[in-house]
């Protein structure tokens, strides 16, 4: 049965480059609409040409518009509104990194970037959504950075993504990734599941090829190796968040990440 999160990042490989697609509960992609068996499968076969459809963020092209673009979840945004979120994202990181999450109230938020509360709930339905809807944005981040890595092998492909991921996460500090993560298992998965994370997608999609292109074993023990890969994306990031871990998170997730995927190639 098709999932019913809201949106959903794929990488399609074709012949020709990998591309970003994004599926919406509708059927609908930035790219356009797909089949149904697209849908259940996320993956746009090689003699299924998407069709043009209405795009969630932007023109199909991808290029910038000042029509206004409806997201699942969120009022119409213009240019001028994806500053104003770009305000508030700013404003939102400054607080809860400053005073933390239960201290930092909407009124608070709005004052700091300069916006009526008004405007606020034009873009976001809660101070929670904020949060989410910001690594979403660096999830997609993410896998646009990991097409670019698609000539290389998928071992070096993962292990540069996996320190960029948790490059993020330092940047952020623990206050805000523990926040996020906290907010993100109290909703469960109700509108952005763990899985969504981009990083736990370009882990089994770096397996599955790699695996294709003889860098690892098949299966059996590719399907283990995946269970224990996105198993330690949560690891790292909870110990690193709840125990106090060490500062250089991104070294370390890349370290232990290189000695796992040599593990898996013995």
């Amino acid at each position: 049965m098709y999932t019913l999160m809201r949106i959903l990042p794929f990488l399609v490989n074709s012949s020709k480059k990998t591309e970003l697609v994004r599926f919406s509960c509708t059927g609908y992609s930035r790219y356009g609409t797909v089949s149904t068996a697209t849908q259940k499968t996320g993956r746009i076969p090689m003699n299924e040409p998407a069709t043009r459809g209405m795009p969630l963020d932007g023109p199909a092209d991808g290029s910038a518009s000042e029509d206004i673009v409806k997201r699942p979840g969120h009022g119409g945004t213009t240019r001028k509104g994806r500053e104003t979120r770009e305000r508030i994202f700013a404003a939102s990181i400054r607080l809860i990194t400053e005073r933390g999450y239960g201290k930092s109230t909407i009124p608070d938020i709005c004052a700091e970037a300069g916006i009526s509360t008004g405007n606020f709930y034009h873009h976001f339905h809660a101070k929670s959504d904020i949060l989410i809807a910001y690594v979403r944005e660096e999830s997609d981040r993410l896998l646009e950075y990991y097409g670019t890595l698609d000539g290389i092998p998928r071992m070096a492909a993962l292990l540069s993504c996996v320190e960029r991921f948790f490059g993020y996460y330092s940047l952020k500090g623990r206050n805000f990734v523990a926040t996020f993560l906290s907010i993100l298992l109290a909703e469960g998965g109700s509108w952005f599941s763990p899985d969504e994370l981009a990083i736990q997608f370009i882990v089994r999609d770096c397996l599955e090829r790699g695996a294709g292109a003889g860098e690892f074993p098949d299966e059996p023990r590719i399907a283990e190796a995946m269970e224990l890969a996105t198993g330690l994306v949560w690891d790292l990031s909870c110990s690193w968040c709840v125990a106090g871990g060490p500062d250089g998170l991104a070294d370390l997730a890349k370290s232990r990440f290189g000695r796992l995927l040599e593990l898996i190639r013995k």
